[in-house]
């Protein structure tokens, strides 16, 4: 618990400051350069975080960021603006399918620790009826070997009271 807690501490600021640096970098690159995929970096690291939304919280600031980028970054002549808006448009769309399988992998996690409990539950359910139904054969083995002793112990005394008789 103690690690997950420090583990937690530094994630938000590594986060933040790798957006920052990204975006800072984002600024001095001719649009045409695919920087906006390295958001999806940002993003699966804020997935290590203990809080769910943190994934998409990060994705939809990387957009703002990616788009804020293509606005007022550098634009090299050489370089038509489609392939720089393209260039945005893929980085968005990879930071977003990078959030969403994150979402994704995370609640399949939480139905994963839910079966794992129903099974343990029902695991543990089994085994209770299984120690009674063998408790409840126990006293009934109990009960026959009381039987068998008791007749044992009638036969032998009805042997004993023939031979006197005779």
């Amino acid at each position: 618990c103690v690690m997950s807690d420090l583990r937690n501490r530094w994630i938000v600021p590594a986060v933040a400051v790798l957006s920052g640096g990204l975006f800072a970098l984002d600024l001095f690159m001719p649009l045409g350069v695919a920087i906006g995929v390295l958001y999806a970096a940002v993003v699966l690291l804020a997935s290590s975080s203990s809080n769910p939304r943190l994934p998409l919280l990060t994705a939809a600031s990387a957009t703002v960021l990616l788009i804020t980028g293509a606005a007022v970054g550098p634009r090299l002549g050489s370089i038509p603006l489609w392939v720089g808006f393209t260039n945005c448009t893929l980085g968005l769309i990879i930071v977003w399918i990078s959030a969403m399988l994150l979402r994704q992998r995370h609640q399949v996690e939480i139905h994963l620790r839910q079966a794992k409990n129903e099974l343990e539950d029902r695991v543990a359910s089994r085994t209770k009826e299984l120690a009674d139904v063998n408790q409840t054969l126990l006293n009934e083995i109990s009960e026959h070997v009381e039987t068998e002793q008791s007749l044992r112990a009638s036969e032998h005394a009805l042997a004993t009271s023939r031979q006197e008789l005779q």
